[in-house]
């Protein structure tokens, strides 16, 4: 078995990244959600388009392959335009999203990426 290289492990990674935002950003972006605002109503925000997808793992590079801590940029339609973030499941079911980060993940070893950053982090 060759032995485990983070910095060429953690190039892969990224790569595998790139194919993947592609895909999520052909089925997410210019997707609209409704307006809405929290309970109390002190946040509130009106319809807004997709815009973005922003992958985990800045600044924890290691955390690149939770699908949990991916986010989609919105930005409100109406003139004044402000922007926010939700999770990738606004726009795609729980079970496709982690079917998806499998498949495309498949043959990384992501538990030693996270190990390694770890080690790497308390030298």
């Amino acid at each position: 078995m060759p032995e485990f290289n983070y910095d060429q492990e953690l190039t892969k990674v990224r790569e595998v990244v790139t194919r993947l935002q592609g895909e999520l950003e052909g089925t997410i972006l210019g997707n609209t959600r409704p307006a809405w605002k929290c309970c109390c109503g002190a946040i509130s925000f009106g319809e807004a388009e997709a815009v973005e997808i922003q992958p985990a793992g800045n600044p924890y590079e290691y955390q690149i392959t939770n699908p949990v801590l991916w986010t989609v940029g919105m930005q409100e339609t109406a003139e004044r335009a402000k922007r926010y973030s939700c999770g990738l499941s606004e726009f795609l079911p729980g079970n496709e999203i982690q079917e998806m980060f499998d498949r495309y993940f498949a043959g990384i070893d992501v538990e030693r990426i996270t190990s390694e950053y770890f080690t790497r982090k308390r030298a």
